[in-house]
């Protein structure tokens, strides 16, 4: 049987199938016939469709234009909500959002601030089993372009009504985010979508790798060592590594980037479904698991990422693809998260240089 390289993997088209030529031109002669008629619908209706472009608006947008935005610097986040809300901040890490409504709802959005190694992704999870949730649910989603974890749920209060329960959970710069919503499910979500990191790390002093053969540069930490490693033959993929400080006394932290060719011009979800599926069908294939894939963005480029894809030397990687014309780039470097016997240090610290990387990633004429 002959063996393909992962490069002629990666150029194979889909066959076409003759069968459904038929198919394809009776379609053809249906739209065509059907094109008059939809003209004229067409022209009837453009009045009233620039009417409406001319009145819609962005509901949620207008509603947060008017918010007052909370900054804490300590805890290094800021968020913004309703005016009519009040702030309290607790004596700990907790601050409190609350608006206190005629009605006795008392909804409020709390956002508590956790050290890394004080609790855990599992632990804030199991907590609110204590409610005896109805209804749970679970979801992967992104706080500031940050992978987050959502739980929500309907607890019982002691009259029998039931209450609403929001906990998202997300981490960033060696902290723990834990953000609970009670009965706020209609504004939570407004709510979230204006929470940000502030950035604590001074890159005025960083460094720019500009490539022009592959069109693109980044930023990165004036001590970090970076390589561009070329391919030698056919079946070599270039790539360029980041090293950490550490990386000279054993326990590298490194960041990845290799160079894919894309000829035919796959999205970064389409180009990373396809690497993993070579990954798996291959007769060497370790097959890794990872915890969640979503959509995200670098620099806002659109970007589709594997989280915590746990590798057989006891790593957990973070892997995100992104493309270009004909290129697509793999990025892989550890997770903030490793496993007891993992060689990783400074996992935390590094995993968030790593994204402050890639925050200025462009790609360059």
């Amino acid at each position: 049987m002959e063996t393909k390289t992962f490069k002629e993997q990666l150029h194979e088209e889909s066959p076409k199938d003759p069968k459904h030529f038929s198919l394809w031109l009776a379609l053809v002669v249906l739209v065509v016939v059907g094109a008059g008629g939809v003209a004229a619908y067409d022209n009837l209706k453009n009045d009233t469709n620039e009417q409406e472009e001319l009145d819609s608006s962005d509901p949620v947008s207008s509603e947060v234009e008017g918010w007052q935005t909370y900054r804490n610097e300590e805890f290094g986040f800021e968020v913004r909500y309703p005016k009519e809300w009040e702030v309290s901040e607790g004596m700990g890490n907790d601050v409190n959002f609350t608006l206190r409504d005629n009605e006795g709802n008392f909804p409020e959005f709390t956002i508590v601030t956790n050290s890394y190694d004080s609790t855990s992704f599992s632990l804030l999870e199991a907590s609110l089993d204590s409610y005896g949730l109805d209804q749970k649910q679970k979801s992967e989603i992104l706080v500031d372009n940050s992978a987050a974890t959502k739980i929500s749920g309907y607890a019982v209060l002691d009259n029998g009504s039931p209450w609403h329960v929001i906990r998202v959970i997300v981490e960033n710069d060696g902290r723990i985010y834990e953000i609970d919503g009670d009965n706020t499910q209609e504004i939570f979500d407004q709510i979230l979508s204006t929470f940000k990191f502030t950035d604590s790390t001074d890159t005025s002093d960083w460094q720019t790798y500009r490539n022009e053969e592959y069109g693109f540069e980044l930023e990165y930490p004036r001590d970090w060592y970076i390589t561009l490693v070329t391919a030698r033959n056919q079946s070599e993929i270039p790539y360029i590594f980041i090293d950490s400080p550490e990386s000279g006394i054993g326990s590298a932290y490194s960041i990845y980037v290799y160079i894919h060719e894309n000829p035919n011009s796959y999205s970064a979800m389409d180009f990373a479904n396809k690497i993993e599926k070579i990954k798996y069908e291959s007769e060497h294939c370790d097959c890794p698991g990872f915890e969640s894939e979503f959509e995200t963005k670098i620099n806002n480029i659109e970007a589709y990422e594997l989280f915590e894809v746990f590798t057989l030397d006891n790593v957990y990687m973070e892997q995100i693809f992104f493309t270009n014309e004909n290129l697509a780039f793999e990025a892989s470097f550890p997770a903030k998260r490793q496993s007891e016997g993992s060689w990783i240090v400074g996992s935390v610290k590094n995993n968030q240089t790593a994204h402050q990387i890639f925050s200025t990633f462009m790609f360059i004429e």
